[in-house]
């Protein structure tokens, strides 16, 4: 009885590994958009705190100090328009490393496809053989 030998096994095997590799890429990225996004509402969260916080009614008013707080207004709100492009960017990666692995899982899927008819194939064959067997035996047990 022969054993099954799938015809494309080194080829599964590296799209198995490309697969894992997407994956591992897939989820290094979410992690980072993750954090960004997380950094990103931590930075809008500071920013309103500070505006909230402007000058109150009934207070001395210091033009050095507004001054001082409108350049920190300013540099919070470049920093959040800094970490906004960065979670944009994040994301175009993201969803380009998510269509790969879409692709990926393709492959591999479709390789496996081939390797279960293949192995159906191979099922049906050694039926046959053992069915043949059978008969023989058969055959020569009843003097045929």
């Amino acid at each position: 009885m022969k054993k099954f030998v799938f015809r494309l096994a080194a080829a599964l095997k590296a799209r198995q590994t490309i697969l894992e590799a997407k994956q591992a890429e897939v989820l290094e990225l979410t992690g980072r958009f993750d954090l960004a996004t997380q950094l990103l509402q931590d930075t809008e969260a500071k920013l309103s705190a500070h505006v909230q916080h402007g000058p109150r009614v009934g207070s001395t008013f210091d033009p050095a100090r507004e001054l001082q707080n409108q350049r920190h207004r300013q540099q919070i709100r470049e920093e959040v328009d800094r970490r906004r492009e960065l979670v944009r960017q994040l994301n175009e990666h993201l969803e380009k490393a998510r269509d790969a692995l879409a692709e990926a899982y393709r492959d591999v899927r479709a390789l496996e496809v081939l390797e279960e008819r293949d192995r159906a194939t191979w099922a049906l064959e050694m039926k046959r053989e053992e069915q043949k067997i059978s008969d023989d035996s058969t055959a020569q047990r009843h003097g045929r």
